[in-house]
């Protein structure tokens, strides 16, 4: 049998392997017809087998309780005590133990029988290193290691009795914002590993535990990576049991395709968590799939807006290319705590946490964040009402975010801006109403002006020449020189109609007693009226002397 050949029988039957047994035969439907006999041969040996592997003697020959099946529960190593299993992978299996000499109970992690090839030893080794370098209060502890008296490596961490970080969320009805907090929280414990030269590559809510005082602790470095050259993994065992150990729903799509990984890759798993804390659910639906599927799905298809999972779970919808093969949620599930105000979550997360989200998610490295702290910066400036870089940096988008940040500001600085508009338009609207009335008034006062200028210049000189037109010729003066007193009582500034009421006194003077004319024979009356129109010509020329008009 050929090594490809042989590789994709073993990523089969580990992949199989994981599955409840009603569901194994639905997924070897699936399997490659040429490949099928092999790896149903694999799990037929596995099962005979079970017994020779995993069971001590005494138990196949009837001698102890079927129970027992676990030779290493009870079993003293070094100064530890083991007490139950509490976890288990691909390579290892995890134990809460007693520490003997005094009462604390620790994490335990021993390879299993039978996984001991030269890689996992070397993988192993390697996370052991990775945790005795990286303190972080984040970071569960690495207390003590050593080896079992029949030459396993195993190791010490701190036990840490909590939650997978999606359930102590939902369990204590956390807000968005605080799941963002914790979120951040756990970023900071990523970072650090960065900074120390290690890639986790298997960031899952299950290696997120919340202690009940809403500590989040990260766990299992077991596939982890140190970026040094002496630490290099990349071998024939290594690739063939991809699938076994890293978790494919927050798998990067580098990661799916078998190509070099990067801090960005962690970027990418964490934003599938962050996907899951504030949507309830994943951005692809894959257990059950054939690992090329899986791999294509994710490499290739790109995740639906979180705010539109919500929006779609609340009407009962199936939304997403998370696939065709999602189950309706139920009712119940609809009243689950991450969704007891859906509209409020809706609005939440449109705009900056959607883009946020999806920019973690890029299939494309360089187009992620570049670093965790780059992600980390996003959730603070979205929750300081800041712009975010995973948004584009419009003028609108820069107010929207400032009117948000300000509201009380904001608000108060409207309301102030709308006294004043409503101010300024009473203002123009008593402006506009009193220049219509000046400008009636002006009308009416030509009206007024043109007839009066009428009457004393053509209908007196018409009716002089009548017989007996005199008493008539005396009342046109008088009022004439009525309205003439009135208007030269007026504060104008107009030099046209200032010279026009000095014609009209000497007009006036004229009928009244010039001799060289008919007139009224009021001598008296002339000169007053000569001397009012001399005044105002004198006014004129005194504010413009060269003015001879």
């Amino acid at each position: 049998m050929d090594s490809t050949r042989w590789i994709k029988i073993k990523e089969l039957f580990m992949t199989v392997f994981d599955l409840p047994d009603d569901e194994r035969a639905a997924f070897l439907d699936k399997c490659d017809a040429d490949l099928r006999p092999e790896v149903e041969r694999l799990l037929r040996a596995d099962i005979e087998a079970g017994g020779f592997i995993n069971e001590p003697a005494v138990v196949d020959l009837g001698l102890a309780e079927e129970a027992a099946v676990d030779p290493y529960i009870g079993l003293q190593i070094d100064s530890y005590k083991i007490v139950k299993e509490i976890g288990h992978g691909g390579m290892g299996t995890v134990y809460l133990a007693n520490r003997a000499d005094f009462d604390k109970q620790v994490a335990l992690k021993l390879i299993k029988r039978g996984m001991d090839t030269n890689a996992v030893l070397k993988r192993f080794v390697m996370e052991r290193q990775i945790l005795a370098q990286l303190q972080h209060r984040f970071i569960a502890n690495l207390l003590d290691g050593g080896s079992t008296s029949d030459g396993l490596p195993y190791f010490v961490m701190e036990h840490v009795e909590g939650l997978p970080i999606t359930k102590f969320c939902d369990s204590h009805k956390l807000s968005i914002d605080e799941r963002l907090e914790l979120f951040r929280k756990v970023c900071s414990a990523v970072s650090y590993a960065h900074q120390n030269l290690v890639i986790h590559r298997d960031i899952k809510p299950s290696n997120i535990m919340v202690t009940e005082d809403g500590v989040p602790k990260l766990l299992d470095f077991g596939i982890a990576k140190l970026l040094h050259p002496n630490w290099s993994l990349d071998t024939n065992e290594a690739t063939a049991t991809m699938f076994r150990v890293l978790t494919p729903e927050y798998a990067s799509p580098e990661q799916m395709r078998g190509a070099p990984i990067t801090t960005t890759s962690d970027v990418y798993s964490l934003g599938v968590v962050l996907y899951e804390l504030l949507c309830g659910t994943r951005p692809f639906k894959l257990e059950g799939r054939m690992p090329d599927e899986a791999a294509q799905i994710v490499r290739t298809e790109e995740p639906v807006k979180p705010s539109s999972v919500v929006s779609g779970r609340l009407r009962g919808a199936v939304v997403g290319n998370t696939g065709e093969n999602q189950q309706p949620k139920t009712k119940d599930e609809f009243k689950s705590p991450t969704f007891r105000n859906p509209q409020s979550a809706i609005r939440n997360l449109k705009g900056d946490l959607d883009n946020i989200i999806l920019k973690a998610l890029a299939k494309d490295p360089e187009r992620r964040y570049q670093s965790v702290q780059e992600l980390v910066e996003d959730i603070r400036r979205h929750l300081a009402g800041l712009p975010v870089t995973a948004t584009a940096d419009s003028l609108a988008y820069r107010m929207a975010k400032f009117m948000k940040r300000h509201r009380t500001a904001v608000i108060a600085g409207g309301a102030v801006l709308l006294i004043l508009l409503a101010a300024t338009a009473v203002t123009s609207w008593q402006a506009m109403v009193a220049r219509r009335e000046r400008d009636r008034a002006d009308q009416r006062f030509n009206q007024v002006r043109k007839l009066a200028h009428t009457v004393l210049f053509d209908y007196h000189d018409g009716v002089a020449k009548l017989a007996g037109s005199t008493p008539i010729r005396k009342k046109m003066v008088s009022d004439a020189i009525e309205y003439l007193d009135n208007l030269s009582t007026e504060n104008i500034e107009d030099k046209d109609l200032l010279l026009e009421l000095a014609a009209a006194y000497d007009k006036v003077g004229d009928v009244q007693g010039n001799p060289y004319q008919a007139n009224l024979g009021d001598q008296d009356g002339a000169l007053a009226s000569y001397r009012k129109s001399l005044a105002i010509r004198e006014t004129l020329f005194k504010s413009n002397p060269t003015d001879a008009g």
